[in-house]
């Protein structure tokens, strides 16, 4: 049996979706702060998929500076080695593409609470040279905005002149009774009692998809042991 994958429209997709729309149209920088599994990264592909211009880089704990903005440049599509250039040039690089696009651009930068201050600092370099044309979404967990603000309060290099850059925070939300009974229909579910269990849960989208598709998949293997029972007793 094959493990679903169903996406319906929580309110955390909603909001990272209309802040998504927002920030490409006003090219604002955001900061989203989302608890692990509360489906952000599906919203952000989901913009993605559906929208042009719109960039997404997913930020790793190994990643030096150069290669996250080796990244980016490989996200827009630019052709080249660049392996050999140094910071300064990569990120001009992608503040030229950006700027003569003449379009409007959404660069979406998910798992930022990997970053440390240097990477923050770089980052509003950045900012300064897409103002005009490009909006930012920078997402990462509670901590993430947590670790800046203590930054910013220390005064440590770069991290307050980021912080007065974004313009808003923007906080997701632990799943809604109704919307864990909707995620059970979505997928089929027919046990109206792992319904009701689940419902009283205060936990996150991932770990509810996760468990209704091992209740899923129970059912699957009861159903095909009811039927081999079946097929037993008749060949009897």
């Amino acid at each position: 049996m094959k493990k679903k994958k169903i996406i319906i429209e929580t309110s955390n997709f909603l909001t990272v979706r209309e802040l998504c729309q927002n920030v490409l149209e006003e090219s604002t920088m955001v900061g989203l702060v989302g608890y692990p599994g509360a489906g952000k990264t599906t919203a952000f592909k989901n913009f993605k998929h559906e929208n042009e211009n719109v960039f997404y880089v997913t930020a790793t704990a190994s990643m030096t500076p150069k290669q996250f903005y080796i990244g980016i440049i490989n996200e827009l599509g630019l052709e080249g080695n660049y392996e050999s250039h140094k910071l300064y040039d990569l990120i001009n690089t992608i503040c030229f593409y950006l700027k003569t696009t003449d379009e409007k651009n959404l660069l979406i930068i998910d798992e930022a609470g990997k970053f440390k201050p240097r990477f923050l600092e770089y980052l509003h370099e950045l900012r300064d040279g897409t103002e005009e044309n490009t909006g930012i979404v920078i997402a990462g967990p509670k901590y993430f905005e947590d670790h800046i603000i203590k930054w910013k309060d220390k005064g440590i290099v770069g991290v307050p002149e980021f912080y007065r850059r974004v313009n808003y925070w923007e906080y997701l939300l632990l799943p809604k009774k109704e919307e864990i009974v909707s995620l059970c229909k979505a997928y089929e579910v027919k046990d109206r009692q792992f319904i009701f269990n689940l419902s009283k849960e205060r936990t996150n989208f991932a770990d509810i998809a996760s468990k209704i598709n091992f209740h899923l998949k129970d059912v699957y293997r009861n159903e095909k042991k009811r039927i081999r029972k079946r097929k037993s007793k008749s060949a009897i």
